[in-house]
């Protein structure tokens, strides 16, 4: 196609498709486009070149893995950078096992299913960012909202705000190790 004037990028979603992860990117008169995605994400898109007399065809797409975000168990919250958009599906995954010193041995982003802060460490639940999630799992949330239990998987339906992950821990040092985390708006990653 000659007289590019500019391109639309998609990942083949309506406006209101793939459960709020709907990508349409137009741009002006350039030969590039900066395309924001989530870490871990598998992001396929299609790209369409148009000009004045119309739109170039894109049969199939260009597919990429963006790498993965790891998540220290050194400090209660890391910020993944995602901006979630109310009421889109958001997935996490993770794998990888942590050691973490209060309990002395290794734990995977699952924890510990049998045991809460609230009912195990009553006299210092408070010390754990969610008293009410499984001990030493990874746990997130959206903004300053409320922490809600990843584990090893999630697919949840969001409010607006940035994304942050963390361990569900009453302490941070000595811990070593980090889990592997994807995450995906639209979708599991």
């Amino acid at each position: 196609m000659t007289g590019v004037t500019g391109f639309e990028v998609s990942n083949g979603c309506g406006a209101d498709g793939c459960s709020g992860g709907a990508l349409n990117v137009r741009t002006g008169p350039v030969t590039a486009a900066t395309i924001t995605t989530t870490p871990g994400a598998y992001q396929c898109l299609y790209v369409t070149a148009f000009n004045n007399a119309g739109a170039s065809t894109s049969p199939h797409p260009g597919c990429r893995s963006t790498p993965g975000i790891d998540i220290a168990t050194t400090r209660e919250w890391t910020d993944t950078s995602v901006t979630v958009p109310a009421g889109a599906a958001v997935g996490i995954s993770a794998t990888g096992d942590v050691y973490l010193s209060g309990v002395g041995s290794s734990q995977g982003p699952g924890g510990d299913p049998s045991c809460t802060p609230a009912a195990d460490y009553a006299e210092h639940s408070s010390r754990f960012p969610a008293p009410q999630l499984p001990c030493w799992s990874l746990i997130a949330r959206i903004g300053n909202g409320r922490p809600f239990e990843v584990g090893t998987s999630i697919l949840v339906t969001a409010t607006a705000g940035r994304l942050y992950l963390g361990v569900n821990a009453d302490s941070f040092s000595g811990n070593t190790g980090i889990w592997a985390v994807k995450i995906k708006i639209g979708g599991l990653p």
